[in-house]
């Protein structure tokens, strides 16, 4: 049951990003490539990356930002009970 609720967690991110990419929502450097299973896809990733490729605290775009943050607490929501 775990798996499924992560899976359904990380789908519907990647589904929402993939609708702000094709409708250009957000400007193209709020996106990077990534890779789900065989496909590469454009996730949102709305804070500069470091030269590791990890975010770091410097924000591109607020409402990109505020998108993810609005999800990620969403999703905390659905798993603490609090929404159905």
């Amino acid at each position: 049951m775990l798996i499924i609720c992560y899976l359904f967690y990380y789908t519907s991110f990647l589904f929402i990003y993939i609708v702000c990419y094709l409708r250009n929502l957000f400007p193209d450097d709020c996106f990077r490539l990534s890779s789900f299973g065989n496909t590469s896809i454009r996730a949102l990733c709305p804070r500069a990356l470091d030269n590791e490729g990890k975010p770091n605290g410097e924000i591109i775009n607020q409402d990109a930002y505020m998108l993810t943050k609005w999800q990620e607490a969403a999703f905390d929501a659905l798993e603490k009970g609090y929404l159905r």
